[in-house]
C-alpha cells in the first residue's frame, strides 16, 4: 500500500516548473526531439514556444507504415530487410535509426500535402489526417467511387490537397491505378464528381498540381500539359483546355508519343468509320463485364507496355505512368541489359508550373541510381515548355522537393545555413540531389520503393 501511495503521490510531467522545462527544452537541438517534446502535453508545447528559437524542419520522408527519415539520415539508419530483387528497402519494426509519426492503427500512408498525410484503413476508408494538429477529415467520396471498381485496381497513387488556411475550403484531387476511376475530385462535405469511364485526358495524366484558386493542371506521358477549371462548389471540373502540346522528339531513348488524346481521337474516329453492319449489340451484363476486365491494374495499350522481360516484376514496383526502356551498361563484364525508367513530376512554384523529367536506371541487385535529369517551366503564352538550366530563377533561393506522391518547392531562407541547396532537386527514392547550377548528380544515398513514400512537410516548430 505504501509503494502505491508513493507512485500516486508522483506529480505528473505536466506540473514540472516553466524554468526547469525551458532548460529541458532548450537541450533538444535536434528537430525530430524537439517535435517529441513539444508533443506531450500543452505545458511542454507552451514551454518549446517560450523558451526555444523558432525551427524550420526540413522536409522527412515518409514511407507507408509512418515511419519517416531525414534529410540528415544515411544508409546506416535504413532498417536491413532488403527484397530479393537488392534494390528496394522497406522498414521493419525496431529497426535502429528510423523517426516514426504515430498514426490510426490499420492505416496506411498513401499521399501527402504539405504536412497532412492522406491514409487508408484496410482499403475501406480514407481520410486526411494531420498529425501535428490531431485533425481528421474524411473522404467518403472517395471511398464510394472506390467501391465501384474491384477492389485490386483501385490503388491510391496521390492525394493532393489545394492550399487551404481552413479545413471548410479544401479541395482534393484523387489520382488511382484505375483505368475506369483514374480522377477523382472531391470537397468534403459538399460531394464527389468523377470523369465518364476511361474518358480521355483524365486516363493519360501522369501528375496533377493546383495553381491558383480554382484551376488544376496535368500532365501526361507525352508531356501535354492540360488546364482544367473547377468548381468547388458542386464540385465538378467544368472545363478542360490543352495548353501545351508537346512535338515528337526523335531520339529513340526520349520517345515521346505524338500526343495521348490525338492517339485516343484517332481510334474513336477508326471505330466510327467501321462497317455498321459488322456490328453487333452488347447487352448489359457484357457492357458490365467489359469494365471490369478493362479496370486491370495496369493497362494493356501496347503504347504503355514494358515487354516481356521482367514484365511482372515491374508490373508490381514501376507505375504505369513512367516509361521503361532497356539500355546497355558498358561497365558490366558482361554487358548486360539494364532498365531504364522515365518518370515526369509536375510542380506548382511561386506561381508557375514546372516539369522535372528523370530518367532512373534501375539495374538487378545494384544500388538504382538517377541517369539523366531536365527540368522546364511551363509557358503559357506561348504554349511550350521552356529548359531551366541555370536554376529555378533569377531570384534564386529555391528548391524541389519531388516524389510520385507528392512535390513541392521551397524557399532554402527558410531553413538553417546549408541545410537545403538552392537550385537543387531532391529525389526522395534514392536520396539523390540533382545540382541545376552545374548539371551533376549527386549520389544515391539509399534505395526506397518509387511510388512508396512521400514527402511530408512538418510545420515550423
Amino acid at each position: 500500500m505504501a509503494s502505491q501511495s508513493a507512485v500516486e503521490d508522483v506529480p505528473p510531467w505536466s506540473d514540472l516548473l516553466p524554468d526547469l522545462l525551458g532548460r529541458i527544452a532548450a537541450r533538444c537541438t535536434k528537430p525530430v526531439d524537439r517535435a517529441s517534446f513539444r508533443a506531450v502535453c500543452r505545458s511542454w508545447l507552451s514551454a518549446a514556444r517560450h523558451h526555444c528559437p523558432r525551427m524550420s524542419l526540413t522536409p522527412w520522408v515518409l514511407l507507408h507504415d509512418g515511419s519517416f527519415l531525414t534529410l540528415a539520415d544515411g544508409h546506416r539508419d535504413l532498417p536491413s530487410k532488403v527484397t530479393t530483387y537488392g534494390v528496394f528497402v522497406k522498414p521493419s519494426s525496431g529497426a535502429g535509426g528510423l523517426h516514426r509519426v504515430p498514426l490510426p492503427e490499420n492505416a496506411v500512408v498513401v499521399g501527402s500535402t504539405d504536412n497532412w498525410i492522406a491514409l487508408q484503413h484496410r482499403k475501406a476508408s480514407t481520410f486526411l489526417y494531420n498529425p501535428f494538429s490531431d485533425t481528421t477529415v474524411p473522404l467518403p467520396g472517395v471511398d464510394a467511387v472506390g467501391a465501384k471498381a474491384p477492389a485490386w485496381t483501385f490503388d491510391v497513387i496521390k492525394v493532393l490537397m489545394r492550399s487551404s488556411t481552413t479545413n471548410e475550403d479544401i479541395i482534393v484531387a484523387v489520382m488511382t491505378r484505375s483505368s475506369s476511376y483514374p480522377f477523382v475530385l472531391t470537397v468534403p462535405g459538399k460531394g464527389t464528381w468523377v470523369p465518364e469511364p476511361h474518358a480521355p485526358p483524365f486516363k493519360y495524366i501522369v501528375d496533377v498540381a493546383f495553381l491558383g484558386d480554382n484551376k488544376l493542371f496535368g500532365i501526361t506521358k507525352a508531356e501535354d500539359l492540360f488546364c482544367f477549371d473547377i468548381d468547388d462548389q458542386a464540385p465538378a471540373v467544368t472545363d478542360c483546355k490543352r495548353v501545351i502540346k508537346h512535338p515528337m522528339n526523335n531520339d529513340a531513348h526520349d520517345y515521346v508519343p505524338w500526343s495521348d488524346v490525338d492517339d485516343e481521337d484517332e481510334e474513336e474516329e477508326d471505330n466510327s468509320n467501321s462497317d455498321d453492319d459488322d456490328e453487333e449489340d452488347i447487352s448489359s451484363d457484357e457492357e458490365e463485364e467489359e469494365l471490369s476486365s478493362s479496370d486491370s491494374e495496369y493497362s494493356s495499350d501496347s503504347r504503355y507496355a514494358y515487354g516481356s522481360e521482367n514484365e511482372e516484376f515491374f508490373s508490381n514496383q514501376v507505375p504505369t505512368s513512367v516509361d521503361c526502356w532497356f539500355d546497355y551498361d558498358e561497365e558490366d563484364d558482361e554487358f548486360r541489359r539494364v532498365q531504364i525508367v522515365t518518370i515526369r513530376y509536375l510542380v506548382q512554384s511561386h506561381g508557375k508550373l514546372i516539369m522535372v523529367r528523370r530518367q532512373l536506371r534501375t539495374p538487378e541487385n545494384l544500388q538504382w541510381h538517377t541517369r539523366k535529369v531536365e527540368v522546364f517551366e511551363a509557358d503559357l503564352d506561348a504554349a511550350a515548355w521552356v529548359p531551366l538550366t541555370g536554376g529555378l530563377g533569377s531570384d534564386g533561393g529555391q528548391a524541389l522537393f519531388v516524389s510520385r506522391r507528392f512535390s513541392k518547392c521551397v524557399s532554402t531562407g527558410s531553413f538553417g545555413q546549408g541545410e537545403i541547396e538552392d537550385d537543387a532537386v531532391y529525389f526522395m527514392d534514392t536520396r539523390e540531389v540533382f545540382h541545376m547550377r552545374l548539371g551533376t548528380i549527386g549520389p544515391a544515398l539509399w534505395s526506397l520503393n518509387i511510388h512508396d513514400p512521400t514527402w511530408l512537410f512538418p510545420p515550423d516548430l
